[in-house]
């Protein structure tokens, strides 16, 4: 079983290229731009990891 990942990333471009390395690297992926959509999608696809943009 790949391990689960979500991705907090407000700069769509990054977003979008996190999320192509890390699926294509096996890990099960997906990403929000905003914490609002993060947690609206977290009950229906729960993770393991969620990698967070602070700044």
């Amino acid at each position: 079983m790949a391990l689960r990942l979500a991705i907090i990333e407000d700069n769509a471009d990054l977003l979008d290229e996190l999320l192509a390395w890390l699926g294509y690297r096996g890990f099960e992926v997906w990403g929000s731009r905003s914490a609002e959509a993060f947690w609206r999608q977290l009950h229906s696809h729960p993770v393991d990891i969620v990698l967070i943009d602070i700044g």
